[in-house]
């Protein structure tokens, strides 16, 4: 028994302070967050807190592996530590640590429920101290990149496993009609409900609670930020929420796992249009074909 709290679970890493500022930056992006500390003159203490639990351990722990080797640090001479951290205290640290940060080129994610900063970008508001996925992820950011670039006017999307909705007001932005959120957590779907309230956007977007039954339809585009193995799980339930000409933006997923991905989709009917990756994490971008081409 954990207690309200759910485990956290953090990748402790030492590493040559030369190295470490990178590092950290770079696994600050991937994961919820990063602390650093001081062990000596020669060695910079890293712990960085993991977003899907212990599922998320060995992917990073092997990326930060790599880019060690190609800063010409051997990772044999490094510390790679897995630890529980039980205590909700840093889950409350977490939240009252954030500050606003941007999604996309066109957004920024103000935490606190209020615009905090006038950059030129378009603000998104989230509900203050209730994190259920706030957009800082690589995964989330990838996301958003995708649906800047492919949402149009007028059309419907599709956000299976939605969280709090940044999505959803993403594609708000960009024009999409209508947009439907599907998330399984009950209480997500409450968070994500009231930053569509907090940011005037339950015009056009909604948000139901459930799995991926609840997402039946032929969308203009659909995007599913879960996990690889989700994927691989619901290859045809995936596949057939793009109607003809539509895409699915699959997330969530690791770039090792890309190749075998794309060829499930492909035999379902969806060929691939674009992959990109930020460290481990990648995103995959598929296309139903349209009825007068051939699949």
């Amino acid at each position: 028994m954990h207690g309200l709290n759910p485990p956290w679970f953090v990748l402790v890493l030492r590493v040559p302070r030369r190295s470490a500022d990178g590092l950290a930056a770079e696994l600050a992006a991937l994961g919820r967050g990063v602390e650093s500390r001081s062990v000596d003159q020669h060695v910079e203490e890293l712990r960085a807190y993991l977003v899907g639990g212990l599922e998320q351990a060995a992917p990073m722990r092997a990326w930060a592996e790599r880019r060690l080797m190609e800063e010409g640090v051997d990772p044999t001479t490094c510390s790679f530590v897995i630890e529980e951290v039980e205590d909700g205290r840093w889950v409350e640290r977490y939240r009252e640590s954030l500050r606003p940060f941007h999604v996309g080129t066109r957004f920024t994610v103000h935490p606190r429920g209020r615009i905090e900063t006038e950059d030129g970008r378009e603000p998104l508001l989230l509900v203050p101290g209730r994190a259920f996925g706030t957009g800082e992820h690589a995964t989330t950011q990838l996301c958003a990149e995708q649906l800047e670039r492919r949402v149009r006017p007028g059309q419907a999307w599709l956000d299976l496993g939605c969280g709090t909705g940044i999505l959803l007001l993403v594609g708000r932005a960009l024009g999409a009609e209508r947009l439907q959120g599907v998330e399984i957590d009950p209480e997500a779907v409450e968070v994500a409900r009231s930053v569509l309230s907090l940011n005037a956007a339950a015009d056009r977007c909604s948000v139901r609670q459930g799995g991926i039954g609840e997402a039946a339809g032929a969308w203009d585009g659909a995007v599913c930020n879960i996990s690889s193995t989700f994927a691989r799980m619901h290859v045809t339930e995936l596949a057939a929420l793009p109607r003809p000409g539509g895409i699915l933006v699959l997330s969530g997923v690791l770039q090792e796992d890309l190749a075998e991905l794309a060829g499930a989709f492909a035999a379902a009917g969806l060929g691939e249009v674009e992959r990109r990756n930020r460290g481990p994490w990648a995103v995959l971008v598929l296309e139903r074909a349209a009825k007068n081409q051939p699949v």
